[in-house]
């Protein structure tokens, strides 16, 4: 009965350890109204717009890294 304890507090332990170390920071999404977007399409009643991020500022602002290099991945 000893080791049940032993083995959930271990347990509870590491996942503690393990979110502490996620990190995530919150930013505000400016959305504007359909008919500024220049890339939008619509479907069934449904439209999708999207605005072009193509400079390094803005994709860091944005994103926090810059996703504009060639090849991008973010686990490399």
């Amino acid at each position: 009965m000893n080791w049940l304890k032993t083995s959930l507090l271990l347990i509870v332990v590491l996942v503690f350890a393990i979110s502490g170390c996620a990190t995530y920071k919150r930013t505000r999404v400016e959305v504007g109204a359909l008919d500024t977007y220049k890339s939008k399409m619509s479907t069934n009643g449904i439209t999708v717009a999207a605005e072009l991020i193509d400079n390094t500022e803005e994709a860091k602002d944005n994103f926090y890294v810059d996703v504009t290099e060639a090849n991008f991945s973010r686990f490399s």
